[in-house]
């Protein structure tokens, strides 16, 4: 799938220019773009503004997987990062009361991902840490405002993977940094996350990732995949589900907050 097969207006068009930035191994550009993305996001959202080329629409995916090389340690007893960025469909309309809470978590979930894939070009421990510090409260923003997405209607398309993507990473980045507590907290909401899902497009590969991680983390053997409908490739639409991510009381999103130096 290619980035311009997700093209419909600025937003998400500074969005693929970030997805092509990563690829090029430019993350701290893309950071840049994605910040530009969020502003302009809010800049329109607040002056009422729509983007001309996209109509709001709530059937079709909602994002599209692009696939990227794994930076993945060889070590099997190290957790394995959801390589993966999300563009925004061309039936989304980003401004859209009902789709910017979903833009806004996918364009802080493709920025948290470009500071975790950071740490991999810095050779200094306190530089690499702080990569994953800011990678970690970027996807904790994006959870809080995938946790608004979903209040809007039971039928997500995109919410389920990208729910998936955001706790998965968090998962990776606190098994790192040897927050025990924060570990276990994440352990039990990718558990349920991933086994509270019903047909999304998910593939057997991320399937696979996301419980082979699970598995590692307690010692256990993996757990049995849930059944679903496959997907062909990484580079896929997903499905739509509410998923069963963790909401504290009176329906507010629990809020995953890294703890600070």
């Amino acid at each position: 799938m290619t980035l311009e097969n997700v093209e419909n207006c600025g937003i998400s068009a500074l969005n693929n220019k970030a997805i092509q930035l990563v690829q090029q191994g430019e993350g701290r550009n893309a950071v840049k773009v994605l910040l530009q993305a969020l502003s302009t996001l809010k800049l329109e959202v607040c002056s009422g503004k729509t983007c001309a080329s996209a109509a709001a629409s709530d059937s079709g995916a909602a994002f599209v997987r692009i696939a990227l090389p794994s930076q993945c340690s060889a070590d099997n007893a190290a957790l394995s990062t959801y390589d993966t960025l999300f563009g925004i469909t061309s039936c989304v309309n980003p401004c859209a009361p009902q789709q910017r809470d979903g833009s806004t978590a996918c364009l802080l979930y493709n920025m948290a991902l470009s500071h975790q894939r950071c740490t991999n070009s810095v050779s200094q421990p306190k530089a690499r840490v702080a990569h994953l510090k800011k990678a970690a409260m970027t996807y904790n923003m994006a959870f809080s405002a995938a946790q608004h997405w979903k209040r809007w209607t039971d039928m997500h398309s995109g919410y389920q993977i990208l729910s998936l993507a955001i706790v998965n990473n968090l998962l990776v980045i606190h098994y790192e940094l040897g927050n025990t507590e924060k570990v276990a907290q994440l352990h039990t909401l990718l558990r349920d996350t991933l086994f509270g899902q019903k047909g999304d497009h998910i593939s057997s590969q991320e399937l696979s990732l996301f419980a082979k991680n699970l598995s590692r983390c307690t010692g256990e053997a993996p757990p049995a995949a849930p059944s679903v409908a496959a997907s062909s490739g990484s580079c896929t639409t997903s499905g739509c589900d509410a998923g069963t991510a963790a909401t504290a009381a009176h329906g507010q999103p629990t809020l995953i907050v890294p703890h600070s130096a």
